[in-house]
This record gives C-alpha cells, sequence and structure tokens, in this order.
C-alpha cells in the first residue's frame, strides 16, 4: 500500500473515531435533510456509533443514509479544512437500554438517540487529493487516543517547533533528506489564498494542519501556491509523551541539518 493511502486511511480513522465533525443525510427519507451529530466514536467492536437529537432520529427512522465529516487543522489563527469525508451507508438506532448510550455518559437518554452506522463506501477529500477507501480496512482509533481527546495538547507539543525549523522539516522532507511525503501541490482559490496571505503577513505562511500517530502534515503558503508535506515520526506515537520524544527528535534532526558549518 502507498503512503498516500497509509495516511488516508489513518485520517479517516481519526475523523470517524471522534476528530472533527460529522453530519447525516437521509437522502431517501428527506433529501434535504440533515441530521446533526452531536458526538461520534468509534466503538471497541469497530462500530460507528453517532448521537444524535432524538427527534431528528424518530423523525428518519433506520434508513440509508450519507455521513459527511469535516476535520479542520488544529490552529488558531486560521480556518484550514484539512479533509472532507463521505460515505453511504445505512443507520440503526439502538434501544435506550443498550450499552452504547454508556459511551455517551452526559447524553439525556430522552433528548438524544444513539445510532451505529454501517458503512459501504467512502471517499475521503484530503491533503493527498481524493481517495477511494474500504471501510472495512479503517483502523478503529478510540476516542480516548490524544490525537482526538487531547488535540491542541498535541498541538502544543508540536508547537515546541519553531517556524523556522517547521520549514526546514518541509523543505528537507521535500528533497527526501528526511523521511517524509509530497501531499500535494495547488493554487488557492483567491479567497483562501487572501484569508491566508493575511496570516502570513501577520508572521507565518507554515502551518500544522494534522498531527498523525506517524507523522505531521505541515502547510505552507507561497505567493498563491499551497504545498502540503508529511514528515514521519521515527516511530509512531500513542501518548502524548510518545509525541514529545517525537518532536525532540524532529528538532534535534532539523538542528543538525541545517547547523552552521565550523570553521
Amino acid at each position: 500500500m502507498d503512503r498516500h493511502t497509509m495516511y488516508s486511511e489513518s485520517l479517516a480513522g481519526r475523523i470517524l473515531g471522534g476528530a472533527g465533525a460529522l453530519t447525516l443525510a437521509p437522502y431517501r427519507v428527506d433529501p434535504s435533510a440533515i441530521v446533526p451529530v452531536v458526538a461520534h466514536l468509534t466503538d471497541a467492536h469497530g462500530r460507528l456509533l453517532v448521537l444524535c437529537p432524538a427527534d431528528e432520529a424518530e423523525y428518519i427512522g433506520a434508513t440509508e443514509a450519507r455521513v459527511d465529516g469535516t476535520k479542520k487543522a488544529p490552529e488558531l489563527s486560521i480556518d484550514i479544512t484539512v479533509a472532507s469525508l463521505h460515505a453511504l451507508g445505512r443507520v440503526e438506532w439502538l434501544d435506550v437500554t443498550d450499552p452504547a448510550f454508556a459511551h455517551f455518559p452526559l447524553a439525556d437518554t430522552g433528548a438524544f438517540a444513539v445510532g451505529v452506522v454501517t458503512m459501504e463506501k467512502v471517499l475521503l477529500h484530503g491533503p493527498c487529493g481524493v481517495i477511494k477507501l474500504d471501510p472495512h480496512a479503517l483502523p478503529a482509533v478510540p476516542a480516548h487516543h490524544p490525537l482526538i481527546a487531547d488535540e491542541f495538547e498535541a498541538r502544543d507539543v508540536v508547537g515546541m517547533l519553531s517556524p523556522g525549523q517547521l520549514r526546514a522539516l518541509l523543505s528537507d522532507a521535500l528533497v527526501d533528506f528526511i523521511p517524509g511525503f509530497r501531499c500535494s501541490e495547488f493554487e488557492a482559490m483567491e479567497s483562501a489564498a487572501d484569508g491566508a496571505a493575511a496570516c502570513a503577513h501577520a508572521g507565518s505562511n507554515m502551518w500544522v494542519a494534522d498531527v498523525d500517530p506517524a507523522g505531521l502534515t505541515l502547510a505552507s503558503l507561497y505567493g498563491s501556491r499551497v504545498t502540503s508535506v508529511f514528515v514521519d515520526f521515527a516511530e509512531p506515537v500513542s501518548t502524548i509523551s510518545d509525541l514529545v520524544r517525537a518532536v525532540d527528535a524532529l528538532a534535534a534532526r532539523t538542528s543538525a541539518r541545517h547547523a552552521s558549518p565550523r570553521i
């Protein structure tokens, strides 16, 4: 399997595991309806569980639905949509006595319903383009994974890298000095380019688009050209402590690579 597909599978797994936002579109019942998903996660059995308003669940019933997901970059200075996920499947609503409700302890069982979504087709429009994915091959990422539950803490850890170090990592990965790969490169639409340029004038044209267990996705803007690159960690991370060590290793690597020669 190529690296683009591997990363896309990981990103899709995290979106379904609780990162980002989901909605359901019951296209057979009401093509114009959009059912908000208040919370969602992937359980230990690999099932996608969705928490929705009970009146909406009662209205659409058990039916075929389109799942739409959006994942934003963990940046506060700019609004970057890293990926959108679209899947066709079917939602079945569980009885209020089902143990699955325990996954959503703050939910009022009278006001909300829990559904199980079985997916048949998944498309991810992400940093590596549009990729068709097998829903049965996606990793079941638990909601308590730190890159879902503590995403902004993870971004703070990555913030130990200066903008200069991030730029060095991106350029080194582009020319194969360090492990990684180019995700995409394209001309930004005028409105998006203007917004990003405003952020660049404020002090940065380099952003952390995504933090994955296997590495970082970095995005840069030069003129109206957007480049995104995936930079590998030495080892996959599963805790914040792992991430701290991985970021320290990247900092040491780029510092050694770009150190001034001694005379």
